[in-house]
């Protein structure tokens, strides 16, 4: 009797040091493992690296698993609580998708942990469609370049006229970049190339030709030149001086478009020569008129033709006194030959506000306001603008840029010089 109570007594004693020893290793454990997944934010596109973290403080993991949507599970190493797994999107439909990530403890029950996040995939570079307004530029006037595309877009960019070009998002989807055209500017088809980047990263890059049409500029008339006159053309270096201090100006880069309607004509009058009128001087020097000439008497008020910034306000060789107010994305207007000045550099100003008054300095012939219009760098007829603000409710018809005769484009594995 006594030596089975003794056996009987041993056999729990072990069976107490077995289970407190199974305790101890957790093999007994109920607890799953805890799971965290991590993923870049934002669309994925081509392999993106996934990590995981799986841990588990006692028996500790014995696997780990991934499961893509309804794939079957895969097996996949975990080291130290940490799983790196590369996920391939390129062979997914772009949209939502499913990952789930399993974790099994090494305990005798085999207790899971599982975290499930939703990714989007997307592999397609961005469509985009113009408006086919865009797709003709006129000498000496603005040109409006207007694209839309079905997805965001991180940046879009371009170029034509060999001048690389700044695309502003004016509305959801809505892409806008206003070109000054030269009057010089070679007429016919020129090339206009657009790299659209969406926001997973796939790349469009697009080719389409840009027709430039012969701008219709009146012909005659002879500026007579004092000797003064004569003299301040035949001073280079304050010549110099006055492009440079204009050129800074205008290059001045506001994202922030500042004007809501359309321009107002900053002085009533006779416009006593139109933009790109061909005129000689009596030095003999010929050249397009930059600008709208508005005749009025000396100390008529000048008015602000949008609201904007004032980039320049004071005395410039040639224009006399000049003011030059930023309107946001490239644009510009300039009002010379002013009696007096009325701003500062850096006031802001809103359309209407008085910023000098007419006069006849500097290179004038006469009490009359020179009114410019700067659009990208260059000038350009402001009177295209009394009526026009370039909104996309301006245009009616757009066209996909895959569908345009003559132009292409390609995805972003293709560089433009790889046809």
């Amino acid at each position: 009797m006594n030596r089975t109570r003794i056996v009987l007594s041993s056999l729990v004693a072990l069976l107490l040091i077995i289970v407190g020893l199974l305790v101890q290793l957790g093999l007994l454990d109920r607890m799953p493992p805890e799971v965290e997944v991590r993923l870049p934010d934002g669309p994925l596109r081509q392999d993106v690296q996934l990590y995981a973290l799986v841990w588990d403080q006692s028996p500790g993991v014995s696997s780990v698993t991934v499961q893509l949507d309804d794939r079957p599970p895969e097996a996949v190493p975990v080291r130290d609580g940490v799983v790196s797994w590369t996920l391939q999107t390129a062979g997914l439909d772009d949209g939502l998708h499913r990952l789930t990530v399993t974790g099994t403890d090494g305990a005798f029950a085999q207790n899971q942990g599982k975290a499930t996040v939703l990714f989007e995939s997307d592999n397609a570079f961005p469509t985009l469609e113009i408006a086919t307004a865009g797709l003709v530029a006129v000498q000496g006037r603005t040109q409006c370049v207007l694209l839309r595309t079905a997805e965001p877009l991180a940046s879009l960019t371009g170029a034509v006229f060999g001048k690389g070009r700044r695309f502003y998002e004016i509305a959801p989807g809505v892409w806008r970049a206003l070109v000054g055209v030269e009057i010089r500017q070679e007429t016919g088809h020129h090339a206009m190339t657009l790299e659209a980047v969406d926001v997973a990263g796939n790349v469009a890059k697009a080719e389409i030709p840009i027709r430039v049409e012969a701008g219709d500029f009146p012909a005659g008339g002879t500026i007579r030149l004092t000797r003064a006159q004569t003299e301040a053309r035949r001073d280079t270096t304050n010549r110099d001086k006055t492009r440079k201090e204009r050129e800074d100006a205008y290059r001045v880069r506001d994202d922030v478009q500042r004007w809501s309607a359309p321009m107002l004509r900053p002085v009533r009058g006779r416009r006593s020569s139109a933009f790109g009128r061909y005129r000689t001087y009596s030095d003999g020097h010929r050249s397009y008129h930059s600008g709208t000439d508005l005749a009025n008497v000396t100390g008529t008020p000048v008015s602000a033709s949008a609201a904007g910034i004032v980039r320049q306000a004071g005395w410039e060789h040639i224009f006399g006194n000049v003011v030059i107010v930023d309107h946001g994305q490239g644009v510009s207007t300039s009002y010379n030959h002013l009696s007096a000045v009325d701003v500062t550099v850096g006031q802001p100003v809103d359309r209407g506000d008085t910023v000098g008054e007419v006069g006849s300095t500097g290179q004038s012939t006469g009490p009359h306001l020179h009114w410019g219009l700067v659009v990208d760098g260059v000038a350009v007829d402001a009177e295209q603008w009394l009526d026009r603000t370039w909104s996309p409710e301006e245009f009616s018809q757009f066209i996909d840029l895959s569908q345009i005769e003559g132009g292409a484009i390609w995805d972003g594995a293709a560089a433009l010089t790889d046809r």
